[in-house]
């Protein structure tokens, strides 16, 4: 396994996630707690929130505990302080992901779900899994973001990659 490639595709999902982060901050607050669409998580403020704590949790998991409880929308004032603690939860995944080896990669890891069922994955399933996961929740918020009057901004794997390939 390659930890170039998962530092890539971290890399992304941390422009891609900045970008959201700045859209979102042209909403009012009204708008950033509105649930008036089905699917997801309700609200932006809840989908970005679930979007977070996630991120939180499976680098917990990986870490070798496994949360019972998670934040909630409810949690976060503002987009501001939700933003302040995925900030601080991402600089910590960046840290462990900046310590990343291959035989880390590998490895079988262990956890409970928040129902207290048991997994095991490989730790680059984990990983990728939390991108990919952000890239459903970012197409939601997209949508909720059109219903406001916003364009949502292009965050897709290909703007974010260099055009030459390189």
């Amino acid at each position: 396994m390659d930890t170039e490639m998962v530092m890539t595709l971290f890399n992304y999902f941390t422009w891609a996630r900045n970008e959201l982060l700045d859209a979102a901050a042209g909403l009012t607050a009204k708008q950033l707690r509105q649930a008036d669409a089905p699917g997801g998580y309700g609200s932006i403020h809840d989908t970005l929130t679930h979007m977070a704590v996630s991120e939180w949790m499976w680098l917990e998991r990986i870490a070798g505990r496994s949360p019972t409880e998670m934040p909630s929308g409810a949690n976060f004032a503002d987009l501001t302080a939700l933003r302040a603690y995925w900030d601080e939860v991402h600089s910590h995944t960046i840290t462990y992901l900046d310590s990343l080896t291959s035989a880390e990669l590998g490895r079988e890891m262990h956890y409970r779900n928040t129902q207290g069922r048991e997994f095991r994955r490989r730790v680059w399933h984990v990983l990728f899994h939390v991108v990919n996961h952000q890239t459903e929740h970012r197409a939601q918020i997209a949508a909720l973001l059109t219903r406001a009057g916003l364009a949502p901004p292009a965050t897709d794997l290909v703007v974010y990659l260099p055009s030459d390939g390189g």
